[in-house]
């Protein structure tokens, strides 16, 4: 499935540009009977537009706000031949309540500004994928990205917390953790779109909105296969 195509089965949503991207990315197909998790999953969209694209045999979508679960459902309602539950709670519970569910995939969008505790976070997801699983979580909001100042104004006037993290900081904590850690930046495909007002306020500029996207949206993987090998070269 396309980007226009998509849109216009009814994923029309501001996020569809970098959804598409992540699918097209993984490091391998999904099966048919992998069971996958949207850690953080908003209004739900990601993981319905996932099935169309790439069926598997069942999605649970988590998040902490009640109205995009809400929300979530809503959507779900219109389309039942999709094997989605979606649940208002955090990984760390969810390992709690639900104790011997394990997933084989596990997606993540934009969660790590909003938490101060990545180890937590990188722990959680360990325990919650089974042995040879793999996390795909995309990031644009850090450190190094120019745009990152704008967007915390703009979360801090809608009076919200956000965490600037480093993106080596986050690849040795989940390291440390036990995943093999990858990142390449988020392959995507189509305008940034120019707005006279809103540009420059949420961008300072253009230029920095469109290097923002194409070259500052990170993708990691993080693969519970066993740490990456030491190259032998690496003293040298």
């Amino acid at each position: 499935m396309e980007l226009y195509e998509a849109s216009q089965r009814g994923y029309k949503h501001k996020n569809l540009i970098f959804w598409m991207a992540m699918i097209k990315s993984l490091s391998r197909p999904l099966d048919k009977q992998d069971i996958v998790l949207d850690f953080g999953c908003g209004s739900g969209l990601f993981l319905q537009l996932l099935y169309e694209c790439s069926p598997y045999g069942s999605g649970y979508g988590i998040d902490l706000d009640a109205a995009a679960i809400s929300q979530a459902n809503q959507y779900l309602q219109q389309r039942t031949e999709f094997p989605i539950a979606y649940l208002q709670t955090s990984a760390e519970k969810l390992l709690q309540t639900l104790p011997q569910l394990r997933f084989d995939v596990i997606f993540s969008q934009e969660v790590f500004w909003m938490n101060e505790d990545l180890l937590s976070i990188a722990e959680s997801l360990l325990a919650l994928l089974k042995p040879g699983g793999r996390c795909y979580c995309t990031i644009g909001c850090h450190a190094v990205n120019p745009v990152w100042p704008f967007r915390q104004n703009r979360i801090l006037d809608e009076g919200l917390k956000s965490h600037t993290h480093h993106l080596d900081d986050i690849a040795r904590i989940f390291s440390n953790v036990g995943f093999a850690v990858g990142m390449r930046r988020l392959p995507l495909d189509g305008f940034v779109m120019f707005h006279p007002q809103a540009t420059t306020l949420n961008a300072g500029s253009f230029t920095q909105l469109v290097s923002s996207i194409y070259d500052h949206k990170m993708l990691f993987y993080f693969g519970k296969t066993g740490q990456v090998a030491e190259p032998e070269n690496i003293h040298d």
